[in-house]
Formats: C-alpha cells, structure tokens, sequence
C-alpha cells in the first residue's frame, strides 16, 4: 500500500523549490554548509575483506560478514575528519561504517571512517546516546543510552570530533553523540573520536508575526494549530527563491514557512511547543510559489521521451506530459529530470489540468514519501 503524503503540495513546493533539496537531517544538519551528512542509520565495525566496483564487504567481529553498496553519495572520511575517497579503502583495514537499507535489497553505506592501522577492536567499542552532562574541568562528558544508562566518556588533546562540534567546549546537554572509546586499565573509557549534532524537530506552517526586538517570529503550524515561538540567531541559516531573504528582517507575517530547529531535551509537550532555535529557515510569500490544480501520489509505471504514467494507490492510471519548466526534487538530487525517472519510484505530482483528459507535471517529487 502507498503511504499518505502530509505536506501539502503548497509546503512540498516550498520545500522543493525555496530550499532546493529534499527534506531530511541531512540537509538540515547543524553545519549549514553545503557538504552533505549522512542521514540517520545503523552502525557497524569491521575489517575489509574485499572491495568491488560499487560495494565491499567486512568482517564484523562475532558476527556475520556484511556487504555495503556504495553510491555517489557515500563519503569516506578518516578518524581525523579528513575527506577521503572510495580510492582509499583497501582490504585489511578497520571501518566504522553508517548504512542504511537501500530501496532494494541490501544496505547502503552513507558514512565509512577508515580507522589508524593499529586499531585494535578487542580495546575499543562505541557508545551513543544522549549528552546528559558536560565537565570540561575534569574533562569528561556522560551520555544516557537507549536503556537509560549513564556513561562517563573521559577525552583528552588526541580525540578527535565531528559533526557539529570541534571541541569538548562545544558538546551542549540534549545533544545527539557516538565516541569510539578505548577501554583503559583504570576501566575509564576514553574517547578517540566524538560525533554530536543536535536532535532536530521540523516545522511547517503560516507566519503570524516578526519580533525583530526580541529576535524570533511567531509560526502558526500547519500540524497542531500551535503558535511555536521560533528564536534566530548567527546560527540559522535562510533559504528563498534567487536568496530574497537573508535576515530575520526580510521575514513578514503571511510568509509560508518552514524550519528546522534545535530540538529541546526530552519530549515536546504537543499543547505547549517551547521556544525553539531555528538552524533553517525557508520562506516565501504564497504569491510566489507555482500554483497546481492538484496534487496526486502514485507510482512509477512508464516513462517515454516527454511523457511518464503513474499508477495511484486505487489502481488508476495517469499520464503526464513534461516541458522545461517542470521541476523535479527528489532525496540527494537523484532525480534531477524526466530521464532519471524510474518504474516503481513511488512519487508526488503538482498537477496542471489542461482539459480534455491532458495533464502536465508542474512539480515532481520523487522517493520515499511519508
């Protein structure tokens, strides 16, 4: 079965068209720079046993081998952050990979850190979990696990972080963290490398009012009917059509919206939503965005040189005609035009009647929609 789409086609072109990516963390980590950030995944250390054109394989201590397809998107990195490429993984080393399950079979390595040539995996292990505490006296940080548990994370000047910190000074209460540890004598674990971001909550909704005095504006959400409280400061970064807006001043009451922000520690309580700290925003005035007469969801049945057919969840089907001023969006900028459509791509359409059965594609979404 499909599964419904909640953004409206107005907040999918907002989204598609002001911010020019898909929705997702990576996207809108906390570095708002253009280097892309592997989204959300399972973890897995081992050593390479071999490596082909668009995959390779490790060996996991006390498990089964695993396989890791590879794409253009896939980064390699080593424990210093440095920037690495496919190149420069061979059989023999230490890998901490970040995978996800691919739209096929298998699983698709988002982030591999190549670890030093002296790892050793019987002294090392990885805890993650939530920063509960920070003590840059004693230099130390605690995470509570998934099981509640409190680890004390002991750092020194050889650890290494990533992610949305450089330092231990860095690491906030709330944040999201991984640390490679080593295990000492003493049975203290210290770190070798640390990655933290923030966790992030996004909002979509109605702009009702700008408090330049107080740095924040007021967004009415789409989802809830609430009144969030959104807060900018030199962290958040804009997004608009030909970059209309740049500063909390370019924002008006009436301005579609949507934002990514620091999500605070612990559950939000859905009848009051605290003030939240935006790390995005992107915006624009409804006059601005392309207007559709409808909006369907379906799949991929065939695609021709102008043309593709989708089938909706009901079984009907519908052709589309495709011109230059069709836009398409998908996840990591996969789907770019009509040749990159594929059978079986689950899709959203912002639909254009030209009458007499004839429909043209004025948006198209392309991937797995939620």
């Amino acid at each position: 079965m499909f599964k419904k789409i909640y953004i409206p086609v107005v907040f999918a072109a907002l989204v598609a068209l002001i911010t020019g990516v898909w929705v997702n963390e990576k996207a809108f980590a906390l570095d708002l720079s253009s280097r892309r950030r592997p989204q959300r995944g399972a973890h897995a250390i081992g050593q390479v046993t071999s490596i082909s054109q668009d995959q390779f394989t490790l060996q996991r201590p006390n498990e089964d081998d695993g396989s890791f397809l590879v794409d253009e998107h896939t980064i390699f990195r080593g424990l210093d952050d440095s920037e690495l490429e496919f190149e420069d993984l061979s059989t023999g080393q230490w890998v901490r990979v970040t995978a996800v399950r691919n739209e096929g079979d298998g699983m698709l390595a988002r982030l591999v850190v190549i670890l030093p040539e002296d790892f050793d995996p019987s002294e090392h292990e990885g805890v993650s979990g939530r920063v509960s505490d920070v003590d840059t006296r004693v230099e130390t940080f605690t995470l509570q696990t998934r099981n509640s548990d409190d680890v004390i994370v002991t750092v020194n000047e050889e650890t290494r972080y990533s992610g949305g910190v450089k330092n231990l000074e860095d690491l906030q209460n709330g944040m999201l963290a991984w640390a490679g540890v080593k295990k000492l004598d003493d049975g203290n674990l210290l770190a070798l490398a640390v990655r933290a971001r923030y966790p992030i909550v996004k909002l979509t909704g109605r702009i009702s009012e700008v408090d330049i005095s107080a740095g924040s504006f007021t967004l009415h959400t789409r989802r809830g009917d609430k009144d969030v409280t959104i807060i900018v400061n030199n962290e958040t970064g804009f997004r608009s059509r030909e970059g209309s807006i740049e500063t909390l001043a370019d924002l008006e009451p009436d301005m579609l919206a949507f934002v990514s922000a620091k999500k605070p520690g612990g559950k939000i309580d859905a009848e009051q939503i605290p003030p939240l700290e935006a790390l995005m925003v992107a915006a624009a005035a409804q006059d601005q965005l392309p207007k559709y007469d409808w909006r369907i969801t379906g799949e991929v049945v065939t695609v021709d040189n102008s043309t593709f057919t989708i089938e909706t969840p009901k079984g009907k089907q519908f052709v589309f005609s495709v011109t230059e001023d069709t836009h398409f969006r998908s996840r990591n900028n996969q789907v770019q035009n009509l040749n990159d459509l594929e059978a079986g791509m689950k899709v959203l359409v912002g639909v254009d009647d030209l009458g007499s059965g004839q429909y043209r594609a004025g948006l198209v979404i392309a991937g797995h929609l939620k």
